[in-house]
């Protein structure tokens, strides 16, 4: 089973030039021998990237990425590919290597229309339309959300003929409905969860995951833990109620894996740099917010979930105990071998071995082969 595609997410170039996957790119010889066999023995056999653009100057800086990352993979030829095209899954796993899907978290490097093309010719594959806040295209989930613009009417046209994927993870819900009603294929979420189990402005409603499925599209389900449960505790089978939803709602061919996690993950950042990325999606700094009370599930879950369990933390007005430290990650899914731990969580759930197939990654590879042609 875990010789299958799945999808995952590669370390991105992360603000802080003493943190060893940050040099891989522009250094990749700091890249070892280890750590090549880390990223084999995860059987994750590929994984997508998402970098931030920022808006100083967008253009300029996702050139400068792709250029390195290109640069990356050509020093480890032997061991990585870049995934350009349907029949690269085919490849990757005949050649034994690891796969990179090039993409980024916004598309404000998209200046205007013919820049889709250029990127695209550059290697990428996917992008997000906005990254939180409003650009040239549309509205993320933290602002008022207007839909759609003229000119991102545009560029979900351009991108459909071009064959670039089209990624709805951080976008507001008019922006979300506006492109799953014009785009002629699939959608993505790449890394999101459902709005109905945690109220979190940054998760999707039942009405947005039903659109993006109508698409054709797929929803990568994320283990970062405030996305997750909006209350301690936290644990994998709060995360597999995630994926339950979705299949329940949608069926099982809309969902996928979206860590948003790379093999480290957020937990081993240095404090300072862990607080900033994550305080960054505190639920009271959306605009789009949303009074929908917590989704209760008949899902058993693990002994600390009953009634009665007694606590020493501060509860709220739930009842359940409040976070006071910031993790980014649940126990059981912060380890690099963690596909192990999941696929035996949906195992539990008593999904069957070709549902998992489609799950762990089989999902992604045929909303991709739909879209880049």
């Amino acid at each position: 089973m875990l010789s299958q595609f799945k999808l995952g997410a590669f370390p991105d170039v992360i603000p802080d030039h003493n943190q060893p996957t940050a040099r891989w790119w522009s250094h990749p010889e700091t890249f070892t021998a280890a750590d090549l066999e880390r990223y084999k023995e995860s059987c994750i056999n590929v994984f997508h990237i998402g970098w931030g653009t920022g808006r100083v100057q967008p253009y300029e800086d996702a050139r400068k990425v792709l250029a390195a990352r290109d640069g990356f993979i050509g020093h480890f030829n032997h061991d990585f590919l870049r995934v350009a095209r349907a029949d690269d899954f085919i490849r990757l796993k005949r050649e034994n290597k690891i796969g990179i899907i090039l993409g980024f978290q916004g598309a404000d490097h998209f200046r205007k229309i013919e820049d889709i093309t250029e990127f695209y010719a550059l290697g990428q594959r996917v992008s997000q339309l906005t990254y939180n806040m409003r650009n040239a295209i549309g509205s993320g989930y933290m602002d008022v959300d207007t839909g759609l613009t003229p000119f991102g009417i545009e560029v979900v046209s351009a991108m459909n003929r071009t064959g670039m994927a089209i990624d709805l993870s951080h976008c507001g819900p008019r922006t979300t409905a506006d492109t799953c009603k014009l785009s002629a294929r699939p959608v993505l979420f790449t890394h999101a969860n459902c709005r109905a189990l945690n109220p979190h402005p940054r998760n999707k409603t039942d009405e947005a995951i039903k659109k993006m499925a109508a698409t054709g599209g797929v929803m990568g389900i994320t283990g970062v833990r405030l996305f997750v449960r909006a209350t301690e505790p936290v644990t994998i089978e709060h995360v597999l109620n995630h994926f339950d939803h979705v299949v329940k709602l949608v069926g099982v061919e809309h969902v996928g894996v979206g860590s948003d996690i790379d093999l480290d993950g957020y937990d081993k950042l240095p404090p300072a740099l862990k607080r900033k990325m994550l305080t960054g999606y505190k639920s009271d700094q959306a605009a789009n917010k949303t009074d929908q009370a917590v989704y209760k599930t008949d899902q058993p879950l693990n002994k600390t979930d009953q009634p009665g369990q007694k606590t020493d933390q501060p509860v709220n007005k739930t009842g359940l105990p409040v976070r006071e430290e910031i993790r980014g990650e649940i126990d059981g899914l912060n380890h690099p071998q963690r596909m192990f731990d999941l696929t035996e969580g949906l195992i539990r759930r008593k999904y069957s071995d070709a549902d998992i197939e489609k799950i762990l990654g089989g999902n992604f590879a045929r909303a991709l082969g739909q879209i880049w042609v």
